[in-house]
């Protein structure tokens, strides 16, 4: 079409000189008949052609009308009033108009094929673009000056919507300048302006009737047998956004927050015969786009716009995208590198280096909502990695991330030596999976804890979310801690599991009660049925005995010695602790989500230096809020209380 156009174009600035030199040589009736067979050898037909006989030094065509068919592209010019201005001397001596002037030109092109077809068409043809047509187009014009104060041009494809544009045009030996407006289906889109010097510079500017959209200027040039086009280009995002919201229906809850204008500079380079097939045009176009920008995305419902300063370079050969992306931001930069092929298929790599995993969560903490603030992260490094695949029907993200040596609190709970390894993949079907490893070196929630690895697998498919947790135990006390694999979903937890308690030490146990003068020795076991859902944990009818006997020994402070000396329950039952050789310390555990613990204990055995070894059997029943025990990490006087209760009521 660019071609039929510049054909047209060049055929019409011909055809009004040469009317006028045969309007000069012949008789207007005789001149009209010979143009008019001119246009019908040259494959025109339709032909209506007016004109007047020459008066003065102007020659003025009312119209002229026709039509050329070329397979099933139609195309369509139409003339109003035009009028050419001349000195007889200087047209005879070099063949050149004073002047044009045209009322209105109108230019309507059909295609009745559809878009294969018309690609089909397309293979076999190129357009040349010899070096001369740049350097002696402004001095082959056969008038010194062109002015058409109205051209309209119409495109129609099949069932495409239609395009048009209408406008201005002026050109003289120095510059071409011309003011579009542009519809799409007639309805106006927007307002487009275009300067081309003499030295090949040019300028570019869209609007949409009251702001700018898109700016351009640069110059072309044929260098090295290729031409090379050189633009600096001007982007409004905030208007352009509203104007393709308003013109193609594009809807978005989010704004880049772009520093207007962005600007960014290209550079192409095209062979100079030129094919007009796209895939062989992206073939033989090179280029380079080099971009700095800042940004400031903001989604609607986000508050807090975060900073990001965006440099790119991409490159164009043989019809293959590659580039480079750098985000530096407050939290962390991010590097992409990758290629896209001509059949949309794109290969993308991305990469955090390592970075200040404290500093990463204090910048991200203004976006991240539902982190609890208790939670704090002291040292630690963080770094990822990771890939994009696009193809045209499918697309699929994956990345890996590592959290190094870090230490973290949550309220007063401490975390240290944490190492977490964390895998992802997320695809175009809305499906996605995390698997991981963590790893950390000491818990200390009130008390030291060790834990072995834990794995983990979160996956989303099909609207569901499953969470699988491999097996894993905790050393505390002493003993350890087996908890078996779980799957459940987070979103709804409803587990029923048992944990298995290991060779707890009595002795480490006893130490949690800040009571001066209490010992014991001894291994306990148990099973508890914990019960995880929305509401929490619980835990109902667990159970902790003596693996072995052992021996519990208590030393009362004088406090509590005096008040024995006035209840004689209580003197005999811390006489009967003084030295308790038990056979049997059975307890049954129930647990509440708020924390509440209760352990009904029962225990049975002798002192050999009380009553001869009378044998012993006490039951007790000790309640407390486990969070509240955490954080005091003691007891006062919770044992001696539940014995003195005990003894009161015998």
């Amino acid at each position: 079409m660019a071609k039929k156009l510049l054909l047209l174009s060049g055929l019409i600035l011909i055809l009004l000189a040469g009317s006028l030199v045969a309007a000069y040589m012949l008789t207007p009736q005789l001149s009209r008949w010979l143009i008019s067979q001119w246009l019908e050898q040259q494959g025109f037909d339709a032909i209506e052609f007016q004109m007047q006989p020459p008066h003065g030094n102007r020659l003025i065509i009312n119209q002229l009308q026709l039509t050329h068919l070329d397979g099933q592209r139609q195309t369509h010019l139409y003339i109003h009033q035009a009028e050419l201005r001349y000195t007889l001397a200087e047209l005879l001596k070099t063949a050149q108009l004073s002047s044009i002037a045209i009322d209105q030109l109108q230019i309507a092109i059909q295609i009745d094929t559809t878009l294969p077809q018309r690609l089909q068409t397309l293979q076999r043809e190129t357009l040349d673009l010899p070096a001369q047509q740049l350097e002696t187009f402004f001095d082959r014009l056969p008038t010194e000056q062109l002015h058409i104060a109205e051209v309209t041009v119409h495109y129609q494809a099949d069932d495409s919507p239609a395009l048009g544009a209408t406008g201005t045009l002026q050109l003289n030996s120095q510059t071409l300048d011309s003011s579009w407006y542009l519809t799409l289906d007639q309805q106006r889109l927007a307002d487009l302006t275009l300067r081309v010097h003499r030295d090949a510079s040019l300028s570019l500017h869209l609007t949409d009737t009251q702001h700018s959209l898109y700016q351009a200027s640069g110059s072309l040039a044929y260098q090295e047998q290729q031409w090379q086009l050189n633009l600096g280009h001007q982007v409004f995002s905030t208007p352009l956004l509203r104007w393709l919201q308003q013109h193609f229906n594009l809807s978005y809850n989010w704004h880049p927050g772009l520093q207007d204008p962005l600007s960014f500079t290209t550079e192409f380079r095209l062979p100079r015969q030129l094919p007009l097939a796209p895939a062989a045009l992206l073939q033989a176009l090179t280029g380079d786009l080099t971009l700095a920008t800042r940004l400031e995305p903001r989604w609607i419902d986000q508050p807090h716009p975060l900073a990001l300063n965006l440099l790119a370079q991409i490159t164009l050969q043989q019809g293959q995208l590659s580039g480079e992306f750098r985000v530096d931001n407050p939290l962390a930069p991010i590097t992409f590198r990758g290629t896209m092929t001509p059949d949309g298929k794109a290969d993308i790599q991305w990469r955090i280096p390592e970075t200040s995993a404290p500093e990463l969560l204090d910048g991200l903490r203004p976006y991240l909502a539902d982190l609890p603030p208790q939670i704090r992260l002291h040292t630690g490094r963080f770094s990822a990695t990771g890939t994009a695949r696009i193809e045209p029907e499918s697309w699929q993200i994956s990345g890996q991330a590592q959290l190094a040596d870090a230490n973290l609190s949550h309220a007063n709970t401490q975390i240290e030596g944490v190492n977490w390894n964390s895998r992802w993949q997320w695809d175009h079907r809305g499906h996605w999976h995390s698997t991981g490893d963590v790893q950390l070196q000491r818990l200390n929630i009130g008390l030291p804890v060790s834990l072995t690895p834990l794995n983990y697998r979160l996956e989303h498919r099909a609207q569901q979310l499953t969470l699988q947790l491999s097996a894993f135990n905790a050393r505390l006390l002493g003993g350890q801690v087996y908890v078996p694999a779980l799957s459940f979903d987070p979103r709804a937890p409803e587990l029923l599991f048992l944990v298995s308690l290991r060779q707890f030490n009595l002795g480490a146990i006893l130490e949690l009660y800040a009571e001066q003068g209490l010992y014991g020795e001894g291994l306990i076991d148990g099973q508890l049925p914990v019960r995880y859902n929305a509401e929490g944990l619980s835990i109902q009818g667990g159970n902790i005995g003596t693996v072995a006997p052992g021996v519990i020994r208590y030393q009362p402070n004088e406090n509590l010695d005096a008040m024995a000396q006035g209840n004689i329950g209580l003197r005999l039952a811390l006489d009967a602790l003084s030295d308790l050789q038990y056979q049997l310390l059975d307890l049954d555990v129930y647990y509440q989500p708020n924390g509440d613990l209760t352990l009904r204990s029962r225990l049975q055995g002798h002192n050999p230096e009380w009553q001869q070894g009378r044998p012993i059997d006490l039951t007790l029943t000790i309640e407390d809020n486990i969070p509240d025990l955490l954080r005091a990490l003691q007891i006062t006087g919770r044992i001696t209380d539940a014995l003195d209760q005990h003894f009161q009521r015998q």
